[in-house]
Order: structure tokens, then sequence, then C-alpha cells
């Protein structure tokens, strides 16, 4: 009797070892699901991270860019208000000899 008491235990026990091993293959399963997406939003991140460091680039060249074209705007002008003095004092002196 006693041994038929002990094969009930031990089929009792493995039984709810074999119910938490379900679990646990469950839970591994959820726990490997979420690793994934984990894994594809860092993918994504990554991604998105290159493509900004190439836009802030761009961008950085552009402004550089333009930098030197408004240095030599400024140049321009310079050089135009130089000629305009220039034209006005001529005119003061062509007005002053007439």
């Amino acid at each position: 009797m006693d041994e038929n008491k002990d094969d009930v235990l031990i089929t009792d026990i493995i039984r709810k070892v074999r119910e938490e091993l379900k679990n646990l293959e469950l839970e591994k399963s959820v726990v490997m699901s979420s690793l994934k997406d984990v894994g594809s939003q860092i993918r994504n991140i990554d991604k998105k991270e290159m493509e900004l460091r190439t836009r802030i680039q761009k961008l950085v060249k552009q402004e550089s860019e333009l930098s030197r074209k408004r240095v030599k705007l400024e140049k321009r002008l310079g050089d135009v208000k130089k000629k305009l003095v220039k034209v006005t004092e001529a005119q003061k002196s062509i007005s002053q000899a007439f």
C-alpha cells in the first residue's frame, strides 16, 4: 500500500513538474517574442539615428555654404556702397561745377 502511495506521489510530482515546464516554456516564448520586438525597435532606432546623422551632415554642409555666400555678398555690398559713395561724390562735383 505504501508503494502505491509513493507511486501516486511520484506521479503527482511528475505532473506538477510537467505543468511547471509548460508554464516556463510559455513564459520563455513571451520573453523571446518581447526580445524580438526590442531588437526590431533597436534596429529601427539605429536606422533613424543614421538618417538623422546624414541629414545633420547635409545641413552643416549647407550652413557652411550659405555662410560663404553671405560673406561674398557682404563683400559685394561693401564694394557697391563704396562705388555709390564715389558716384555721389562725383555727382556733387559735377553739380558744383555747373
